[in-house]
This record gives C-alpha cells, structure tokens and sequence, in this order.
C-alpha cells in the first residue's frame, strides 16, 4: 500500500515599487507501507493521537493519517510562503 500527498500553490506577489513575482511550486509525497518514512510518519501520527494503527482500524487509521500528513506540508508550505513575502517586504 501507498500513500500520497500532492500539494500545489501558486502566489503573485506585487511590490510597491511595481515590481512582481510569480511563485508556483508542487509538492507530492509518497509512503510506501514498507519503507521507513512510513513507520516514522506512523509513530508520529500515534504520538500526536494516541491512536494505533491496528489490523481491524488500517484502512481509517491511514486516511486520518494522510490528513495529518497533508496538514504538515500545508504548514510548512504556509512557513515558507510568509518568510518569502517578509523577505519580499
């Protein structure tokens, strides 16, 4: 099994000496079950909600996890997005 994640966001940023930028950029992330990205994204989703990934809960536990997941790119996304508009400013 796999998981992926795909992420996209484009911003156009105009500074007020008329100057403009265009930023778009793409992130996909892939787990494989087997591989130890996956066990480490595992461990942190269980630390972060006391749920464990079980035989009878996989299938809700890896879609609640893929969430989690898209969640911390999101952030990180938005972390690098506000350091570039400061840095812009």
């Amino acid at each position: 099994m796999e998981l992926s994640v795909d992420l996209t966001f484009g911003m156009n940023i105009i500074h007020k000496t008329g100057t403009e930028i265009n930023l778009n950029k793409s992130i996909s992330r892939t787990w494989k079950e087997d591989s130890e990205e996956f066990q480490e994204l595992v461990k942190a989703y269980t630390e972060e909600t006391g749920m464990e990934r079980k035989e009878t809960n996989k299938n809700k536990f890896d879609e609640e996890m893929l969430r989690y997941a898209a969640e911390r790119l999101e952030e990180d996304e938005r972390e690098t997005r506000n350091r570039i508009i400061t840095t812009y400013k």
